[in-house]
């Protein structure tokens, strides 16, 4: 391995720290090359400070010299030469001092962070002068007449006070090669909110600031932030850090700069919060029965897919059910061309506005103009708040509950990945079976319903809507080993606390249902001045058997329809009227059982109603 020139040229003049110098001074002394580099370094410069020597010359020479007035030589080309060489070693000089001293290191999101480099001068931390023994060699100790040391020169400004770098106007930079990568995300929290497409992003990074002026740097290319929400505060030192304005550079499109102004020297915890688009999630549950079908285990999982452009790693994830209004979609204020456009039927005619399609260059911290209270295009004065009307009204609705899912996941662009949300043991469950042709036809249907209540060791937050896999543990003969059976599958809707659920599970198998009509006759007729039937009763004998070939007992819930609203009902089985047109029997069975249910039903008709 052999140093680079930037290397060797940091270690000549004592701009490492003392763990690389040592490294490079072992190095040197196994290696002819990287010694040979150095020495040439050490005579480059060893030219320059020649060039810069100024020789002290004697008044009454200069003043012979003037007097005699010598014919014009020409000046020698080995002097041309060396003069040339001399710039050039000087201009390579400053070009080096000037240039981005390492790459960019590559990042996984696609939203990037800068901040400026910060500036070797004294208004930043001095740079460490002293080394201890292993250290790089002592630079020449320059003596009376020659040239003073470089570091000592830019040792002598004056360190500025903060009034005076706050007068300081801050300028935009230019491009990227005068900012730096900021360090990855501390903390990252996702709020998803599935009514619409909508995430807020809340992230926690460390930035190192300088004294003075800052520029940070947020770019959101191929991603669908919402640049129009950007919003940053610092969460430590905050009485020494001020956030003044965050600016869209015109024609540089997915890009916007804060300017910080900072008091100290230094690291601080900033809060960046924005909304994006492309998260969805869906709850599922897989509920198992227990053998005897009177509890059962019920785990909840919520699978999150991320199509938003970011990755997001080792983020909390929270999960919003309810309805809200968005005024603005976020995917069309992602997909904008400039964070801020114009409103419908007004285009710009000149100057800045015209450049950026119509939005203002600086905004502050509120997304109001900093510089301006209105626009005029074509002498139409256009008030600024018809900029800004993206706010979030949530609805005053009861069913509106946030789920924070436990731990951190990190969850990459493109992907979708489950995460756990809760599982509870023996939660009591009721079996129902109902029957009813006008809703479901001739067979029986299965239910299983629970509580959302502490009783069911629930209850303590809604349950979104999802999908529910139902599994029910049976026992091998005799050998107390369970084999796991499939019953069926169901959606179900979102469950406040303290109101139960039914799960419908499909047509029944093992449950039968089948009414038969015995009997129907007419009878009590009434006739009108015509001598035409004008009123009659119409009884029918129905008879319903009910089969259960379970090894466990069953509850049946049997719907009838009367076809009226005048009707009477005689029997010796209990039934309760559900509504006007509609009776209802309730019956138990025990595993492997038979029940029949005789009524008679007789409905009036016409002028008998």
């Amino acid at each position: 391995m052999h140093y680079n020139t930037d290397q060797l040229r940091d270690y000549h003049f004592g701009l490492l720290e003392n763990g690389p110098a040592e490294e490079i001074t072992a190095h040197l002394g196994t290696c002819a090359e990287c010694s040979a580099g150095l020495e040439q370094i050490r005579r480059q410069f060893a030219a320059l400070d020649l060039l810069k020597v100024q020789p002290e010359v004697p008044e009454k020479l200069i003043a012979e010299v003037l007097r005699a007035k010598p014919p014009r030589k020409t000046i020698p080309f080995r002097t041309v030469a060396l003069l040339a060489a001399a710039a050039s070693i000087a201009i390579v000089f400053g070009i080096n001092l000037v240039k981005d001293p390492a790459p960019t290191p590559p990042q996984t999101a696609h939203s990037k962070f800068f901040l400026p480099k910060p500036d070797r001068t004294a208004s930043g931390p001095p740079a460490k002068q002293d080394r201890t023994a292993g250290g790089p060699p002592a630079k020449p100790d320059r003596t009376a007449g020659g040239p003073p040391a470089l570091t000592e020169r830019t040792t002598q400004r004056a360190v500025p006070s903060l009034a005076e770098l706050r007068a300081e106007k801050p300028f935009a930079p230019a491009s990227n090669i005068e900012l730096n990568i900021l360090p990855r995300r501390d903390d990252v929290q996702l709020t998803i909110y599935n009514a619409e497409d909508l995430t807020l992003v809340r992230e926690t990074r460390r930035l190192t600031l300088k004294r003075g002026w800052n520029w940070l740097q947020f770019m959101w290319s191929n991603t669908q932030i919402d640049p129009t929400s950007l919003s940053l505060e610092p969460k430590t030192h905050a009485d020494q850090i001020e956030i003044t304005q965050l600016v869209y550079p015109p024609r540089l499109n997915e890009l916007a700069r804060w300017t910080i102004f900072s008091e100290f020297d230094g690291e601080a915890e900033f809060e960046l919060t924005y909304f994006t688009c492309g998260l969805q999630w869906k709850a599922f549950y897989e509920a198992t029965l227990a053998p005897d079908e009177q509890t059962m285990q019920l785990r909840s999982f919520v699978r999150v897919d991320n199509a938003s452009g970011e990755d997001y790693e080792n983020a909390q994830t929270r999960l919003v059910v309810g309805e809200i209004n968005l005024e603005e979609k976020i995917v069309a204020l992602a997909q904008r061309q400039y964070p801020y456009g114009a409103p419908d039927g007004i285009q710009p005619t000149s100057g800045a506005l015209a450049s950026m399609g119509g939005v203002p260059e600086i905004m502050d911290l509120e997304g109001s103009v900093s510089f301006i209270s209105s626009y005029s295009w074509s002498g139409q004065v256009v008030d600024k708040s018809a900029f800004f009307k993206r706010e979030i009204i949530k609805q005053a609705l009861s069913e509106y509950q946030l789920y924070t899912i436990e731990g951190h996941e990190t969850i990459p662009d493109g992907w979708g990945k489950r995460l756990p949300s809760f599982d509870v043991q023996e939660i009591g469950v009721t079996n129902l079976y109902k029957f009813d042709e006008e809703r479901w036809g001739p067979n029986a249907i299965r239910f299983l319903s629970f509580a959302n209540t502490e009783t069911c060791k629930l209850g303590e937050t809604p349950l979104p809507n999802g999908f529910v896999r139902m599994f029910r543990n049976v026992e091998r003969a005799g050998n107390s080993v369970y084999d796991l059976s499939y019953i069926g599958a169901t959606g179900i809707k979102y469950i406040p606390v303290g109101e139960e659920v039914e799960l419908e599970l499909g047509p029944a198998q093992q449950v039968v249902v089948e009414p038969r009509l015995m009997r129907t006759r007419t009878d009590t007729y009434q006739f009108n001045s015509d001598g035409e039937i004008s009123g009659w009763d119409e009884t029918t004998n129905w008879t319903i058997e009910i089969n259960n070939t379970r090894d466990l007992p069953v509850e049946v819930e049997i719907t009838r329809a009367t076809g009226s609203n005048d009707w009477n009902l005689r029997t010796d089985d209990p039934f309760e009227k559900y509504d006007a047109g509609h009776i209802r029997f309730t019956v138990r069975l025990e595993p492997w059982s038979k029940k029949r249910i005789n009524y008679e039903l007789t409905v009036r008709h016409g002028t008998r109603k």
